[in-house]
């Protein structure tokens, strides 16, 4: 017959007292360890590094992965899951926004990420502190401008005077991202009457001043785009505008007077005069008039 042996009785324990546990290397070696003497290892701050080297391989191998498909809501979805990561380097966003700008070359797909998470993080990276996130957001926003189903989005974000603010950077790269956006942003009427209302105009028209010759040229560049419409024509020419063009008439960079600043002026000419109203047709006159005067002045 078959008879159960008998064990000693277990030791009493208390099921609330924490039991020792064996060490692993890596609890040995951090400094949360009181009983190691001498430098110790910030284990969490040794990964960042390594996690953001992992997170930026992984983005690339997933971008490449589904770059001869169209874009889907899943793809969409995971890249804005990256944005928000700490441990997610500048260089994987860049890299994401740089992706998406060459997509919305397309219509169709510039619509599905205006209609994903992604597109509330596109255009925060406009107030990123790194300059090259700021104009990688800038050009992907100015595909999204550029097409009639997407740009009705990007005006609702009211980002023109943001993007006027970029354009005066000193860093020639932002700068010209921040006009193109704006240029495109301005192709459309309702965009244009954006840029033209207070306080954007105002802070395009201190560009027309800034010391930087490039500056000043993008600005003129942008206010001819505005002269295109008639709608947003009459407040050009009634604002300091009609003065600062002629003053760029003899500016000092000849990238600024002849290339620039004569065809602004010869767009508002020609679009006020056969069919802007009398007040621009008046104002155009006398901007006209400076301009003959000023290239017959003396030198």
């Amino acid at each position: 017959m078959f008879t159960v042996p008998s064990f000693p009785p277990p030791p009493s324990m208390n099921l609330l007292t924490r039991q020792d546990t064996r060490s692993s290397i890596h609890s040995w070696w951090s400094d949360s360890n009181p009983g190691l003497r001498g430098p110790t290892i910030n284990l969490h701050a040794a990964a960042k590094p390594l996690m953001k080297l992992m997170y930026h391989r992984q983005t690339l191998e997933f971008i490449k992965k589904n770059r001869g498909s169209p874009l889907s809501r899943d793809v969409l979805d995971t890249y804005s899951t990256y944005f928000p990561l700490d441990y997610v380097s500048r260089g994987t966003k860049i890299a994401i926004l740089s992706e998406l700008t060459n997509r919305t070359e397309s219509d169709v797909e510039a619509r599905a990420v205006v209609d994903s998470p992604v597109f509330y993080h596109i255009f925060q990276m406009l107030w990123w502190p790194d300059i090259e996130t700021r104009s990688a957001s800038c050009m992907l926003i100015g595909n999204l401008a550029s097409h009639e189903c997407t740009a009705p989005a990007i005006l609702e974000l009211n980002l023109c005077e943001q993007l006027v603010s970029l354009m005066g950077e000193e860093d020639s790269e932002l700068s010209q991202a921040a006009q193109g956006a704006l240029c495109h942003i301005a192709q459309r009427l309702d965009g244009a009457q954006a840029i033209v209302e207070a306080p954007v105009l105002d802070h395009v028209l201190v560009l027309l001043e800034s010391p930087r010759w490039a500056v000043r040229g993008r600005a003129c560049d942008l206010v001819e785009k505005l002269a295109q419409h008639d709608l947003t024509l009459p407040a050009i020419l009634k604002s300091k505008a009609r003065v600062m063009l002629v003053s760029l008439l003899g500016d000092e960079h000849p990238e600024v007077s002849t290339p620039i600043a004569r065809p602004t002026i010869s767009v508002v000419h020609a679009n006020s005069s056969p069919h802007g109203s009398s007040d621009a047709t008046k104002l155009t006159s006398q901007l006209i008039e400076e301009y003959i005067h000023l290239d017959l002045r003396p030198t």
